[in-house]
């Protein structure tokens, strides 16, 4: 794949700029192009099941380059490849209305002050007094609410009585251990919620890794602990917590739609016909995962997954998207009964929206 942008004309107010992607994949068929830029289609019926994919990318990168003024092109040759280009016309800047940015984190442009505002409650369960105490100064400066347990029994009584977001849940302890634990935890759990459990293991080799998460533990932390680690679990956690808080009661169809005007500069009408046709679309993907769940066919599974995961991302549906994630998360580990429940609940609210 290469990637082109040259200047095509300077004028003394703006500037036209060409963009080219080209690609020596397997070429498009000529009946086919015109059709390239609706929603939901590809260049040809087996291109999903070879190679993935929505149909929606080129649909949204149309009405952009539109919203530009610009138009998109195509040439394509069957088995060679294709050249997709468009020309936008920018207005230059000075020095003084433009804006220079330096050493800029990309996570800056995803942040979300909610997210940072949105309390955890974490328990810790280490059998040691010296652990417990290092992650309690762990958390100190963290926007969370921690309690503790000395070993996997005291853990189980501690979850009868609250729910907490995270469970940070050392291996070897005595009296129950933190494998045994878990296992505890999930039985209870069943379909209708799921506690994330980071394993705390002094080993770090595979078999320690895979025998974490066929407890049903979802990840682990090697000691000593990287910061940088338990940062990247909490702020995991504190997006999951925002963006199921979202949920059916804000993210209906209505709020779909005016997302794709507003972020995407569609149409109202394009907007309502594409969400409309991935609702019904979705609930068709939600049964066929289903039917593969009921199958063990992971395999066919992941593809569909990933394919979900992309369109509901493209289409703003925050909503959907978190718990694709979680489906797809926990495909890693085989853990059905997790699985089925997100199934089970994209059902739902794509039942309640779609009415």
């Amino acid at each position: 794949v290469s990637l082109d942008v040259r200047i095509q004309e300077e004028m003394e107010d703006s500037i036209e700029v060409e963009f080219m992607v080209c690609d020596s994949g397997i070429g498009i068929p000529p009946d086919y192009i015109e059709k390239l830029f609706e929603p939901f289609t590809q260049g040809y019926e087996c291109t999903t099941r070879e190679y993935g994919g929505s149909g929606l990318g080129l649909a949204i990168c149309n009405e952009l380059v539109k919203k530009m003024n610009g138009e998109i092109r195509v040439d394509s040759v069957q088995g060679k490849g294709s050249c997709f280009s468009f020309t936008v016309i920018f207005e230059k800047s000075t020095r003084e209305n433009s804006k220079i940015y330096d050493d800029i984190d990309i996570e800056d442009f995803h942040y979300d002050e909610n997210i940072n505002n949105k309390i955890l409650n974490i328990l810790v369960v280490e059998d040691t007094e010296m652990s417990r105490k290092v992650m309690i100064k762990i958390f100190d400066r963290e926007n969370v609410v921690c309690d503790l347990a000395s070993n996997g029994l005291d853990a189980l009584k501690a979850c009868d009585k609250k729910n907490y977001d995270i469970i940070f849940m050392d291996c070897q302890m005595p009296v129950m251990d933190g494998f045994a634990a878990t296992e505890a935890i999930r039985a209870k759990e069943g379909t209708g919620r799921h506690t994330y459990i980071v394993a705390i293991t002094a080993a770090a080799d595979k078999e320690q890794r895979e025998k974490c998460l066929s407890s049903g533990m979802d990840d682990y932390l090697t000691k000593p602990f990287d910061m940088d680690d338990i940062t990247k679990i909490l702020n995991y956690c504190r997006r999951k917590k925002c963006d199921l808080e979202i949920g059916e009661e804000f993210e209906n169809d209505i709020v779909l739609k005016n997302r794709l005007v507003e972020e995407l500069y569609f149409d109202e009408s394009e907007a309502s016909e594409t969400i409309d046709q991935y609702l019904v679309k979705a609930m068709e993907e939600a049964l066929e995962l289903e039917m593969l769940l009921k199958e063990s066919n992971y395999k066919e599974m992941e593809k569909l997954v990933h394919k979900m995961k992309g369109t509901t991302g493209n289409l703003r549906m925050k909503y959907m998207n978190s718990l694709i994630y979680e489906i797809e998360s926990s495909l890693r580990y085989k853990y059905n009964p997790e699985v089925l429940r997100n199934i089970n609940r994209i059902k739902e609210y794509l039942g309640k929206i779609s009415v």
